[in-house]
């Protein structure tokens, strides 16, 4: 095979890869304790962020040092050890829902709203609490 033909089969077979690469903040869980995990190496955790662990656990960052993040674990698994990798997602911790829950979410807000206008006033006299605290 001539140099030529083996540049041209090296070009064809080259536009036919299709990469898309991706950067992941990737760290390394260090320690493990009543759903507390330290983990070190997620340097561009967000407070609040959601994680993931490579288990498919998920976790919430809430306090972020110089050398290690702390992570509220927010799924029942007992397998996380030391030496596990965590990753970064990007997303702040949210639920997922339907057009029609965010509509009563949306009323329940405005209600609770109302509610604490009214509560404010100077001649409202409140003798119980309801629901009981």
């Amino acid at each position: 095979m001539k140099q030529e033909e083996l540049l041209k089969q090296i070009e064809k077979r080259l536009a036919t890869v299709h990469l898309n690469p991706k950067m992941e903040n990737v760290g390394i869980v260090q320690s493990v304790g009543d759903g507390i995990i330290q983990a070190s190496g997620l340097s561009r955790v967000g407070f609040g962020e959601e994680v993931e662990f490579n288990n498919g656990a998920r976790g919430l960052s809430f306090n972020l040092n110089e050398d290690f993040t702390s992570i509220i674990l927010l799924t029942e698994s007992l397998d996380i050890k030391e030496g596990d990798s965590i990753k970064t997602t990007g997303r702040i911790l949210g639920i997922t829902g339907s057009d029609e829950l965010s509509e009563e979410l949306l009323i329940l807000s405005r209600i609770h709203w109302t509610a604490n206008v009214f509560l404010s006033k100077e001649n409202c006299i409140l003798s119980k609490r309801l629901p009981p605290a």
